[in-house]
C-alpha cells in the first residue's frame, strides 16, 4: 500500500526509515543508500521540518543529519502525516464516507482540478486491484469486495489516526455499547484492545451499509440463533438504516466466514470439540510449541494460554493489512537482540510450520514471539553461552571495569573470566579452550577470536558482541 503515498511521499518515507534508530549519517552516505539526490534530500528536510514540528532533522555540517523525535511523540506521527499528503489516501477516506456523482464533485470536495483526481484515482486502482476493490468514477464510489474493502479501511484508519477517528461520536457510541452488552450476555471478556478493534471494523460495516444497502458480504453464512447475537444484528441494522436485519455479528466476529473468535482459551478449545477444521488448526499450533520446546529444551508455561494468543494474533492475517508500517519489524528486531538464540530456533519452527498454519512465516514468528513473555524470561536461560576470556596487560581498573559491565550485560550470552597470566608470557598461556578473547593489546598474536577495547567498553562495542554472538549461534544452529 506503500505506492499509494506517490513518489514523494515514497522517497520521505525511505529517508524517514533510514534515519530511524540511527546517529548521524552525512547527506552523501545518506544519497548513496536511499538513491536520491543531496539536493533533493536536502530540500525534503527542510519541508519535513516544517511539517513534523516539534520532530526535527538536525543537520551538521560535520558530522551529517539525524532525526530526533521527542519522548511524547513517535514514529507512527510521521507516518500519519506522510498518508494525510496522499491525494490517492485523501481520495480513498472522502469516498469511503461519501458517494459523490462526478469526479467534478469529489475534486472540489479535495480542493483539487479534475485532471489530478481523475489520474490520482487511476494510480490507486492500480495498487488496490489485487484487494479486489476499486474507485468507480459513476458515481465515485467504493466497488468489489466489502470484506477487503472493511479490512483496508480499518488499517488504515488505525494507521491515519491516534484516537479522534473521523467517526460519528453518536454512533461509534451507540456501536460501542451494542456490542459490551452482547459481551456480557454472552459471558465473553474481552481485552479492551480487541473490543475496540472489533468495534472499529463494526462502526465500518454500518457506514458501508448506510451508504448503500447493498454492500452485503458476498458469503453465505447462517446466522447464530442466540438472542443477544439477534439483537445486537438488529440494533445495528437500525443504525444502519436497513429495512431487513444484517448479520453484523458474522460479518466482524466470523472473519473466515465460519468458527467465531474465541476470547478464552476455554472457550476456544471447547469450540474444536464441534469443529473439526478448528481442531486441526489448534493441534498444528500445538505440535508447533512442543517443537519450541523440545528445540530450546525448556517448559513453557500455561501452554494453552500461548496456543490461544497465537490464534487470536492470528486472525491479523485476515482482519488488518500493512499501510505503510511493517509491524513485524519492532517485535523481530527486540527478540534478536535480546534472546538471539531463542529467535534463532524459533525462526527455524516457523519456518517449518508457516505453510502448515497458512501464515506468512514473519506474520507466525511475530505471533508466536508475542504470544508469551517466557521467551524473554525462561528463554534467556536456554541460550548457549561462549566461554569468553578477558585480559588486559596490568588489569588496569578499565579492565575490572570492563569485566563488571560485561557480565552484566551479557549475564545470559557469556561465561567471562579475568585471565591471570604473566605478562610475557600472555600469549602461550591463553587457552584455546576460550570462545573469544576480550583484550586491551592491539594483535594478540592467537588463534582464538578476538575484539580489541582500549579503554572502558562504549555502547558501539557493546553492539559489536551483540552481532559477534549473534553471528556465532547463527554457525552454531546451522551446523547442528
Amino acid at each position: 500500500m506503500k505506492k499509494l503515498l506517490g513518489k514523494k511521499g515514497l522517497r520521505m518515507l525511505h529517508m524517514i526509515n533510514y534515519l530511524y534508530d540511527r546517529d548521524w549519517v552525512t547527506l552523501q552516505h545518506l544519497s548513496k543508500e536511499t538513491g536520491y539526490t543531496e539536493r533533493t534530500l536536502r530540500e525534503d528536510i527542510k519541508y519535513l521540518n516544517v511539517r513534523l514540528a516539534p520532530i526535527n532533522i538536525e543537520t551538521s555540517k560535520k558530522t551529517g543529519n539525524k532525526l530526533f523525535i521527542p519522548n511524547n511523540y513517535s514514529i507512527k506521527y510521521i507516518y500519519s502525516m506522510l498518508l494525510s499528503e496522499s491525494i490517492e489516501f485523501a481520495i480513498l477516506e472522502a469516498v469511503f464516507f461519501n458517494t459523490y456523482e462526478s469526479i467534478d464533485e469529489l475534486a472540489e470536495a479535495l480542493y483539487s482540478s479534475t485532471n489530478v483526481v481523475t489520474k490520482a484515482i487511476k494510480h490507486a486502482n492500480s495498487v488496490i486491484k489485487k484487494l479486489n476493490f476499486q474507485i468507480g468514477t459513476s458515481p465515485v464510489a467504493l466497488i468489489g469486495d466489502e470484506q477487503k474493502i472493511t479490512v483496508f479501511f480499518t488499517s488504515y484508519l488505525m494507521a491515519r489516526y491516534d484516537v479522534h477517528l473521523p467517526l460519528e461520536e453518536d454512533l461509534v457510541k451507540e456501536i460501542n455499547e451494542s456490542t459490551i452488552q452482547m459481551h456480557e450476555k454472552l459471558n465473553v471478556t474481552m481485552h479492551p484492545i480487541y473490543r475496540n478493534l472489533l468495534s472499529l471494523q463494526t462502526a465500518i460495516r454500518v457506514y458501508r451499509l448506510k451508504q448503500n444497502s447493498a454492500n452485503r458480504y458476498e458469503r453465505i453464512t447462517s446466522p447464530p440463533n442466540q438472542p443477544a447475537v439477534i439483537e445486537f444484528n438488529e440494533r445495528l441494522s437500525i443504525l444502519a438504516g436497513l429495512s431487513d436485519s444484517n448479520d453484523f455479528y458474522s460479518d466482524v466476529y466470523r472473519p473466515d466466514g465460519e468458527d467465531p473468535i474465541c476470547f478464552s482459551p476455554e472457550d476456544l478449545f471447547s469450540l474444536t470439540k464441534s469443529s473439526p477444521k478448528l481442531k486441526q488448526k489448534i493441534d498444528i499450533f500445538s505440535q508447533l510449541i512442543d517443537t519450541i520446546e523440545k528445540e530450546l529444551n525448556i517448559t513453557l508455561t500455561s501452554k494453552d494460554r500461548i496456543i490461544h494468543n497465537i490464534y487470536i494474533a492470528s486472525f491479523s492475517e485476515m482482519t488488518q493489512l500493512p499501510i505503510i508500517e511493517n509491524p513485524n519489524e519492532s517485535i523481530l528486531k527486540y527478540t534478536k537482540e535480546t534472546v538471539p538464540y531463542v529467535y534463532l530456533i524459533v525462526s527455524e519452527v516457523a519456518k517449518s510450520f508457516s505453510s502448515m498454519c497458512n501464515i506468512n512465516y514473519s506474520s507466525l514468528l511475530r505471533y508466536i514471539l508475542s504470544a508469551t513473555e517466557d521467551f524473554f524470561t525462561i528463554g534467556c536461560t536456554a541460550q548457549p553461552k561462549l566461554k569468553v576470556g578477558l585480559y588486559g596487560h596490568f588489569n588496569r581498573l578499565t579492565t575490572f571495569s570492563n569485566l563488571r559491565i560485561l557480565k552484566s550485560t551479557f549475564e545470559h550470552q557469556f561465561d567471562i573470566t579475568l585471565i591471570d597470566v604473566i605478562f610475557k608470557n600472555t600469549p602461550g598461556k591463553i587457552k584455546e579452550s576460550y570462545d573469544l578473547i576480550i583484550t586491551e593489546v592491539n594483535d594478540l598474536n592467537i588463534k582464538t577470536d578476538c575484539f580489541c577495547i582500549p579503554f572502558d567498553i562504549s555502547a558501539k562495542e557493546i553492539a559489536s558482541l551483540h552481532e559477534y554472538y549473534f553471528d556465532t549461534l547463527e554457525k552454531m544452529v546451522e551446523n547442528r
